[in-house]
């Protein structure tokens, strides 16, 4: 079947010394509505791409240009919106505009969640989608939190890691702190705690003894790690 061109140009551009414009359009507007586009691409009457007087530009819809007035933007059909949020800043949000759930890339090259939203991790593409099941949450100001409703949370930080099967690391969890190690990973390894200058380590309540005798020690490291044996009671 041999294609059909409604509209075909050509043109030859051939000075470098020329700004050319392959398509050009200039609007004087003096009075016109708020709807009026500079451009409408529809098949079949349904509007596929267009772009309003300013310049905010629409794909697959046409329902609201107005949803991200702050600096233009665009808007898909699946859902989702793109645009400014202000100075520097970028913005996705509902189809609609009207909740903005990121602010980020800002001036100063940083990336911030709207309040309420969180960062996330699925360990498939569609658990990313449903919102993850690792979740970096604002608790509160100056408070990360980590938290899946009821799913209990491990919290890693690694000294060595080669695989999955090899590495040396902390884990964090709501009631343990536990240095693990694997493969070519140091099988035995030092957990410390070391208050800054003075400062003493804290735990627990103290409760006076009556007539208990000694049953045994624990072993512990000092600041400067020399071995030292801690008395248990009965």
């Amino acid at each position: 079947m041999a294609t059909v061109n409604i509209s075909a140009m050509a043109k030859t551009w051939n000075d470098a010394g020329t700004t050319f414009t392959g398509i050009g359009l200039d609007v004087t507007d003096t009075a016109s509505n708020a709807a009026s586009l500079l451009m409408k691409l529809q098949v079949g009457g349904s509007n596929k791409f267009a772009v309003d007087k300013t310049g905010q530009v629409q794909v697959a819809t046409y329902t609201n240009f107005a949803n991200l007035s702050a600096g233009g933007g665009i808007e898909f059909a699946t859902g989702v919106s793109l645009g400014s949020a202000g100075a520097g800043q970028f913005a996705i949000g509902d189809s609609g505009g009207a909740t903005r759930h990121f602010v980020s890339t800002g001036a100063s090259g940083f990336m911030n969640l709207d309040t309420g939203h969180h960062l996330g991790w699925g360990s498939t593409a569609g658990q990313a989608y449903n919102g993850g099941n690792l979740r970096l949450y604002r608790d509160a100001a100056a408070i990360l939190a980590q938290r899946n409703g009821t799913n209990a949370q491990t919290h890693r930080v690694y000294g060595t890691y080669t695989t999955v099967s090899d590495y040396e690391r902390l884990a964090i969890t709501r009631d343990a702190i536990t240095v693990e190690s694997a493969g070519t990973g140091t099988a035995n390894i030092d957990l410390a705690l070391t208050p800054a200058g003075t400062g003493v380590l804290k735990f627990g309540s103290h409760t006076a003894l009556g007539g208990e005798s000694l049953s045994g020690y624990i072993t512990i490291k000092d600041a400067g790690g020399t071995s030292r044996k801690v008395a248990v009671v009965s």
